[in-house]
């Protein structure tokens, strides 16, 4: 899986498919990308699926905060813009809200 750097911080993506519509999933809190995967693959072919840990989940880096969402936002971008991707439909989940 790849990796971008912002404002010296890795952050984690994966970028699934080879054609179609690309749609970004984004992590609600304690998520990772690896809860996107059946949703993913119920999906079947015919999208391309970005997924990215924001800071301070598993495997991107933990840098001291505060995080907002305006933060984690802009990062959703810069991983749309890292991986080549761009005007994407986002969808998010966050369990137990």
């Amino acid at each position: 899986m790849p990796d971008f750097i912002v404002d010296d911080t890795r952050l984690r993506y994966e970028l699934t498919g080879e054609k179609g519509p690309v749609i970004v999933f984004l992590n609600g809190i304690a998520m990772t990308i690896g809860h996107w995967k059946p949703v993913i693959q119920a999906m079947g072919e015919g999208f391309r699926c970005l997924c990215h840990d924001f800071r301070g989940q598993t495997l991107s880096d933990m840098p001291s905060g505060p995080y907002s969402f305006e933060l984690h936002g802009a990062d959703s971008f810069r991983a749309s813009a890292s991986s080549r991707v761009r005007d994407t439909p986002r969808s998010s989940r966050c369990p137990g809200a």
